[in-house]
């Protein structure tokens, strides 16, 4: 961190001592007070448990002030003062309250102590205070945390309840048929309907996949005009909470009816099929247009979700250049295939391309890409300004990280796509550098 009044460390859990004056609770006069008054209203009991079963959660940092208690050093917890309190009582069970000290005690069995926390040292209160906020104080206009409203909590969980509900208002925004406002606080509505077994039979809209698309035995053109007349009914109220079973399949009919679908369906596929094929080919895409109903057109403004990593006319002028044959083939493949489907291997593809480019341009082979384009090669060697220098290294990082993830945990993976995408498009002026580096070498040992 730049701030001089700001420096991330790992603290020893022994030096941690509660915040006194949390707002949490009334200001107290002992450490034993703070964590009596914890364990009175903050769930310290069920957080412990979960920490004993798995850990502290690595995306949450404390934040600490560094004071001076009889000449020890200590830190005042300023955020994370439930933990702390759960860290110590799994420790040290005897420091709770009496009637809590003995399931502390069960639990303290259990436990694989830690003894050091990552956390965020601020020099004082007032430094923390901004972030303290931003944590505590709601959305404040965007610049607070947002909660998760129950379409993206669905979305997160994918549990069976509003799953298709969500993959169906994802794929009318991504078509621009509607946006997120006018579909706020219809999702429940929505899945009363398709929820129903005969409605989904009837309409082609029969389940959602894993990885969150729709499956339909419908084709590219009868899917659309299905999913355009509902979603476009659920906007205008003309679905309604109240209806029963029966109204549901009569419903489920008469949209059948009315977007023409054929009695005889297709083998079953996924949405996703449709996404990647409209972006490939812009004639199919409009020919789809064409045979929507005129109410298709959304006039919303809203831009096209992008599906492929960018392919820099610049790039590609210095890889053909080159003759540098392993690097085009990989950064065509990169630039071709949609990360809709594709996002695990476009990651290893891409932590392969910044390999071998960096093995090109001179790393051993102990070394990593990401060491090998260090913020002080970044600075020194090819001279980008700070800014840039930051988003570069984070992409570096985040393309290293989940291609390793990718290629060796047998659950875990890259499946954020837009992020791969952004990552690449930030990366194209090292590329650019690195290239001419290779070409410039290249000329001058001919």
């Amino acid at each position: 961190m730049t701030n001089s009044k700001i420096k991330e460390k790992n603290i020893y859990v022994s030096n941690i001592i509660l915040d006194l004056e949390n707002p949490r609770y009334d200001k107290c006069k002992s450490q034993s007070d703070a964590i009596a008054s914890l364990c009175k209203t903050e769930q310290i009991y069920a957080l412990a448990k979960d920490i004993m079963e798995n850990g502290l959660n690595p995306l949450e940092k404390f934040a600490l002030l560094e004071v001076k208690e009889d000449g020890k050093r200590q830190y005042v917890v300023l955020e994370g003062n439930r933990r702390a309190c759960a860290l110590t009582l799994l420790k040290t069970p005897k420091k709770g309250p009496v009637a809590e000290q003995e399931r502390f005690k069960r639990l303290g069995k259990k436990y694989d102590p830690i003894k050091m926390v990552p956390a965020v040292v601020f020099s004082d209160r007032q430094t923390a205070r901004i972030w303290l906020e931003r944590l505590h104080d709601g959305p404040q206009g965007g610049r607070g945390r947002k909660k998760w409203d129950a379409r993206q909590r669905e979305r997160f969980s994918n549990t069976n309840r509003n799953a298709i509900a969500a993959a169906i208002l994802d794929y009318a925004e991504d078509q621009q048929w509607v946006t997120t406002e006018e579909t706020r606080g219809r999702l429940t509505t929505l899945s009363r309907y398709v929820n129903n077994p005969l409605f989904r039979k009837t309409t082609g809209i029969l389940s959602v996949s894993a990885d969150g698309h729709l499956e339909t035995n419908l084709n590219e053109e009868e899917f659309a005009r299905v999913l355009k007349i509902l979603v476009d009914e659920l906007v205008s109220n003309k679905l309604s909470s109240r209806s029963d079973a029966k109204d549901i399949v009569r419903h489920g009919e008469q949209l059948a009816e009315q977007a023409n679908l054929p009695e005889e369906r297709e083998e079953i596929h996924s949405s996703a099929d449709f996404e990647e094929e409209v972006f490939d080919n812009s004639e199919q895409s409009a020919a789809l247009e064409a045979n929507l109903n005129d109410s298709i057109s959304s006039g919303n403004g809203k831009p096209k979700k992008q599906t492929k990593i960018s392919r820099s006319s610049e790039i590609k002028k210095r890889l053909e250049e080159g003759e540098f044959q392993k690097l085009s083939s990989i950064y065509y493949s990169l630039t071709t295939l949609s990360v809709t489907n594709h996002t695990p291997l476009l990651t290893i593809g891409a932590w392969a391309f910044l390999e071998i480019l960096s093995k090109s341009c001179g790393a051993k082979d102990n070394v990593s890409f990401e060491s090998f384009f260090s913020k002080q090669r970044l600075k020194n060697d090819l001279h980008f300004p700070a800014n840039k220098e930051r988003a570069i290294s984070e992409a570096i990082s985040r393309i290293s990280r989940y291609g390793n993830i990718t290629k060796h945990d047998e659950n875990s993976g890259a499946f954020n796509g837009e992020q791969l995408i952004n990552d690449m498009k930030t990366l194209d002026e090292l590329i650019v550098k690195s290239l001419d580096e290779l070409l410039s070498k290249a000329k001058k040992g001919s």
